[in-house]
């Protein structure tokens, strides 16, 4: 089962969870993991079937991005962080 870790902006979509577990092929298996226990989380993170601009997945460290975005494999993942943009100045 894999770790999953979210940054503080996300945790109100996780009835305030800093982490979790879930079991999936992919990180949209993933995703539709955590949504079926926190429903508002996939509504949070998720447009027309993928991440919003503003939120960003790593996988064992890497972006999920480069290793296939939404189908990245995630069967063998130790950790997935759901983290979000920072802005400033």
């Amino acid at each position: 089962m894999t770790e999953i870790a979210f940054a503080t902006p996300l945790r109100r979509f996780v009835a305030d969870s800093p982490d979790a577990h879930a079991r999936g092929e992919t990180l949209r298996d993933i995703i539709t993991a955590i949504n079926a226990d926190h429903p508002q989380f996939g509504a949070a993170v998720l447009r027309e079937g993928q991440l919003v601009p503003y939120v960003h997945a790593l996988i064992d460290g890497q972006p999920a991005e480069d290793l296939g975005g939404m189908d990245a494999p995630t069967a063998t993942a130790a950790q997935i962080r759901f983290l979000t943009a920072v802005a400033g100045g």
